[in-house]
């Protein structure tokens, strides 16, 4: 599982920072099954090869990333590191001379998390969604004076795990009866694969 995010509005949280950035949008997110022993290493390129591509087209102003994080066991970073080296170091290979190198190369900063990270942070998103973690703005009133108020300590922007498509059939059934043609008009993306969620109804336009 391989995610990008994009952190943004660093806050002055509460006096034990668990929301040192007020904001977590995330870019891409690529997950892919391992096939078996000795495709971990295959995997992982092609999976990050993906990202690096998706990232590309989400927001293609990026450059490389500022750092690369991993989680998960002290064995399992440390595997995860020493694949993510030789990845880079392959990407540093191939954009040397290419104007339109995107910038990843072994350069990149890995930082290495404690184990218990993934619960530490579960527990920090679940008590910011309950009001548990917030900060204290101030929010000028319908008199002009400023007054303080609270808010969610963080706030994340997640994307879609799936495609969905509309298909419409006008005349019942799957097909004619005289020429076996599909009575269904083609497949419509509404809103496609690994994109930022709307936050309300989505709306779409058709002509029967």
């Amino acid at each position: 599982e391989l995610t990008a995010v994009q952190i943004t509005k660093p806050q002055g949280a509460d006096a034990e920072l668990h929301c040192p950035f007020g904001n977590i949008s995330v870019i891409s997110s690529v997950c892919h099954a391992l096939g078996g022993e000795g495709s971990t290493k295959s995997v992982f390129e092609s999976a990050l090869d993906e990202l690096r591509e998706q990232i590309g087209v989400a927001v293609p102003e990026s450059e490389e990333p500022t750092a690369i994080v991993t989680y998960g066991s002290v064995e399992k970073q440390a595997e995860l590191s020493s694949m993510l080296k030789t990845v880079l170091t392959k990407y540093g290979k191939d954009g040397q001379g290419n104007d339109d190198w995107d910038g990843w190369d072994q350069d990149i900063p890995l930082v290495s998390t404690g184990e218990d990270c993934v619960p530490l942070g579960t527990a920090v998103l679940g008590a910011s969604v309950h009001g548990r973690v917030r900060v204290i703005i101030s929010v000028k009133g319908t008199d002009g004076k400023m007054r303080p108020k609270a808010k969610a300590g963080l706030t994340v922007q997640d994307v879609a795990t799936c495609a969905v498509a509309v298909s419409f059939n006008y005349f019942g059934g799957l097909e004619t009866n005289d020429n076996k043609q599909d009575r269904w008009t083609e497949p419509k993306v509404i809103f496609d694969f690994d994109r930022r969620g709307p936050a309300g109804p989505y709306q779409i336009d058709f002509t029967a």
